[in-house]
């Protein structure tokens, strides 16, 4: 198949790399939910509690073959389904638009509703029959985008369920998407996901070290957490669990209070 030509729109580009990485057609885009830790809501705390028993947001995405994040929606609480999530989306409309007169589609998982623009798997398939055929392919494909949430998380470590947001959830919405453009940019660039760690580590560890020079350090307004970001430094011997939520804090001006825990390296 010949590669689309520039002045090709931009969704022909897409199902093309789909098919040619997937042997998949007509593939616009895979979609699929994850939830993104945040501290109880004040407000309205009945639509952030989700079903692993803890306050979220439930961010739908939907990414391209390249693992590119096409689109973002944090708006809504960790209660809400993904179905329900995306019966409420603006693109659900365009998508039932342009599939009258295209044949494309997004790939979703058992958790969507079977449409003419959105493709589930089919359940309990008899082998060598072409459902199981079209099962497979459609695994295979729309693992692309659990592959693009694991990367997203790894790259940016707070969006993990043990590192909370503690914010209200429009600011960690928003959190969410700063998160997801750096992802994209990342990708764009080729730049690996441990290159941005070491990155932000010796950043962390250069913000650790000048606190070391203050005189008072706080150690009793926040309780322990295991899962903090751990620093370690062979030059001083010992290695800082720090909250790294609480140094961004600190950088505002405000009185330096940050929780550390002295550990022998």
């Amino acid at each position: 198949m010949e590669p689309p030509r520039q002045d090709a729109p931009s969704n022909k580009y897409f199902y093309f790399r789909f098919y040619n990485k997937f042997n998949m057609p007509g593939e616009l885009g895979c979609i699929d939910c994850t939830h993104v830790a945040i501290v109880r809501p004040v407000e309205n705390e009945e639509r952030y509690y989700c079903r692993k028993q803890y306050h979220s947001l439930n961010v739908q995405l939907i990414s391209n073959a390249d693992m590119q994040i096409i689109r973002v929606d944090a708006s809504f609480g960790g209660a809400s389904h993904d179905s329900f999530i995306w019966a409420n989306h603006p693109l659900k409309g365009h998508m039932e638009l342009i599939s009258r007169n295209e044949g494309i589609w997004l790939l979703g998982d058992s958790g969507y509703p079977l449409r003419r623009y959105m493709m589930t798997p089919v359940t309990d398939v008899t082998s060598d029959t072409p459902e199981a055929h079209y099962t497979s392919v459609h695994v295979r494909t729309r693992n692309i985008v659990e592959r693009t949430i694991g990367l997203l998380k790894a790259r940016f470590r707070c969006l993990l369920v043990h590192r909370v947001l503690h914010y209200s959830p429009p600011v960690a919405a928003s959190i969410v998407n700063a998160c997801v453009v750096l992802h994209n940019i990342c990708n764009g660039a080729n730049i690996p996901v441990a290159a941005v760690v070491l990155a932000v580590s010796r950043q962390l560890l250069l913000v650790t070290e000048s606190f070391l020079a203050l005189p008072k350090v706080c150690l009793s307004k926040f309780p322990p957490k295991p899962l903090w970001p751990v620093v370690g430094s062979k030059r001083m011997g010992v290695c800082f669990v720090v909250d790294f939520e609480c140094l961004l804090v600190s950088g505002t001006g405000q009185a330096p209070v940050v929780q550390m825990t002295l550990l022998p390296v």
